[in-house]
């Protein structure tokens, strides 16, 4: 049968190499998670998000989606930024359905494009949150308080 969630971060916590995870990958995803602070956020109502949800629980959980995420999907892999996809999700979900989610965005409804590895890593990424952020604010005029 498929490995579920539990499957994976339990596996992937065994040995990244052992599961074919790079280690550079989760060099990445720790230096990004080291990071995610509410006080570099500039939304207001994402940095009340991310207090809500306690910084240090908050990384601790998205550590566990994105290592297992990298087992799952070593292509893509993991990509500068995804840190702040799995914080927002696992802000309003459990962790498996935060890895799903997840899986579904890069997998199914993201563009091939959208994150990629270095040198472009990020732009696609950047690009899309950054017109989001303004239809959302357009759309939705209390996000921009």
């Amino acid at each position: 049968s498929p490995l579920g969630f539990p499957d994976y971060a339990r596996e992937a916590g065994r040995g990244y190499a052992l599961y074919g995870i790079e280690q550079a990958d989760v060099d990445q995803i720790c230096k990004d998670l080291d990071r995610l602070d509410a006080s570099t956020v500039r939304q207001p109502s994402l940095r009340a998000l991310f207090v809500d949800a306690g910084m240090h629980t908050l990384r601790v959980r998205a550590r566990g989606v994105l290592v297992a995420y990298v087992r799952r999907h070593r292509h893509p892999g993991y990509a500068q930024g995804l840190h702040l996809v799995a914080a927002v999700l696992l802000c309003h979900m459990d962790d498996d359905t935060a890895f799903w989610c997840l899986c579904a965005l890069v997998t199914r409804l993201w563009p091939v494009d959208l994150i990629s590895r270095p040198p472009a890593s990020m732009q696609g990424l950047l690009v899309e949150s950054e017109v989001l952020g303004q239809l959302a604010c357009a759309g939705l005029p209390a996000l921009a308080d």
